[in-house]
């Protein structure tokens, strides 16, 4: 119980402060966020970038969760661009988005078998049963899938409503799946078990097709390159397009991150079960390096002009209207009261961060010794977030709210890789690193 006199005490004392009401009023008025915003630290960010790869236009996943799926394909364009001569490509996030929906549910569903003979009330049951075919996901399930369907350009299956809207798509899909649960765990016969299955499967293959649209198994492409020039690919499939016209080599990736948590090894391969789309690909694994190693990787590849695929906690001290990323950009130990320090370690053991959002780096200002003092974000929001889509993220942000980047293996030193020599580490299904 709150004491009345305490809230007394409180009263007189933020009224003895005259600075309170003034800040107060400001408030009130436009937010706690423009009201603490630093005007000096936005004049630092003038996005001009010492290495950046090539430009290409800003994606927008719209009004869905569909971020890993858009910095993952938007990774894989910047080649298929320079293959095909042209100014601009977009790789059709629907086709993908299609798929994954198949999958997370029949991933879900085998994971409801798994679990069906323990009780519906323990952690784990509870967790698997709550959690069908949502939107959000990781770099392994954009690789798996990828791998599985290879990809088609955005004009073969384009955008519809409910692609760019998941909301009443995933609760439909979610009925279904959770009423298919409820009857697998009853159920003791394995042949009338798999009958449910391939039943709510079905209901979720129809209702993908009719809010998503079938995707094509073959495909004619034709477009003029940059020099005007007409082409047509005839006879295409989606695996030959990967193949032929993307050019990325996407087994090779790594997951590396940065997991500052004291119970947590460096140079380590981690595992977190039930995070998978493509159940036969796997769930989630990563590798742990140091801060320095996860942005020297970065570099490497930004160098190379190679996008690279990364996972933070977004909306943490960041600018959207500006696209400015920065701890020092908001005041809020002087508009509000002081926070004191709060290790990155500690935000992530209490959930205060957690894994949000992915993107793509596509450049970095570097000093004179090759430190970066700020990079270049490509976001999936559209062009009218930030400046045109791209954000400009300080270093010291990248420290404090970035994790995960996925690079080529090549770009990972030798003492690092050492780490698939030796047996991968299993994580508690409710860690929750992965938020």
């Amino acid at each position: 119980m709150v004491d009345l006199k305490l809230l007394d005490k409180f009263e007189k004392m933020y009224n003895e402060d005259k600075t309170n009401l003034v800040i107060e009023n400001a408030i009130a008025r436009v937010g706690i966020d423009e009201a603490s915003l630093k005007q000096n630290v936005l004049r630092k960010h003038n996005f001009v970038f010492s290495n950046e790869v090539k430009n290409q236009d800003v994606t927008n996943q719209k009004r869905s969760g569909r971020c890993w799926m858009f910095s993952g394909l938007n990774v894989l364009r910047a080649m298929t661009k320079e293959k095909l001569n042209v100014e601009n490509f977009e790789f059709s996030q629907s086709y993908l988005q299609f798929y994954d929906k198949i999958e997370k549910s029949n991933s879900y569903l085998e994971y409801v078998v798994e679990t069906k003979d323990l009780d519906i009330m323990d952690r784990l049951a509870s967790y698997i049963v709550s959690n069908p075919a949502e939107d959000g996901g990781y770099w392994n399930f954009f690789q798996g899938l990828v791998l599985k369907y290879g990809v088609v350009p955005k004009e073969i299956m384009p955008e519809t409503f409910h692609s760019s809207d998941t909301t009443r798509l995933n609760e439909m899909l979610e009925l279904r799946l959770k009423k298919a649960a409820v009857e697998i765990r009853k159920e003791k016969s394995d042949k009338k078990i798999e009958k449910i299955k391939e039943k709510a499967l079905y209901d979720v293959y129809n209702i993908c097709v009719k809010a998503i649209g079938l995707p094509p198994k073959e495909f004619s492409y034709e477009y003029y390159d940059k020099d005007k020039k007409f082409h047509s690919i005839k006879d295409m499939d989606p695996k030959k397009f990967l193949s032929e016209y993307v050019g990325v080599n996407v087994e090779d990736k790594i997951q590396i991150v940065h997991d500052p948590r004291e119970n947590y090894e460096v140079g380590r391969i981690y595992r977190v079960p039930y995070t998978v789309s493509v159940y036969e690909y796997g769930p989630t694994s990563y590798l742990t390096v140091s801060m320095e190693e996860l942005k020297k990787a970065t570099i490497k590849s930004i160098k190379d002009n190679i996008p690279v695929w990364f996972a933070c906690d977004v909306a943490k001290e960041s600018h959207y209207k500006t696209g400015i990323m920065d701890p020092n950009l908001f005041d809020y130990d002087n508009t509000l009261t002081e926070l004191g320090e709060f290790s990155k370690a500690d935000r992530l053991l209490t959930n205060a961060s957690v894994l949000t959002h992915a993107m793509t780096f596509v450049g970095v200002d570097l000093d004179e010794n090759e430190n970066a003092k700020t990079w270049k974000v490509e976001n999936s929001w559209g062009d009218e977030i930030g400046k045109k889509g791209i954000f400009s993220m300080s270093d010291d942000w990248f420290e404090k709210h970035n994790y995960e980047c996925v690079v080529d293996k090549k770009y990972i030193s030798e003492e690092y890789l050492s780490a698939f020599e030796k047996e991968e580490i299993v994580l508690p299904w409710y860690d929750n690193y992965l938020g």
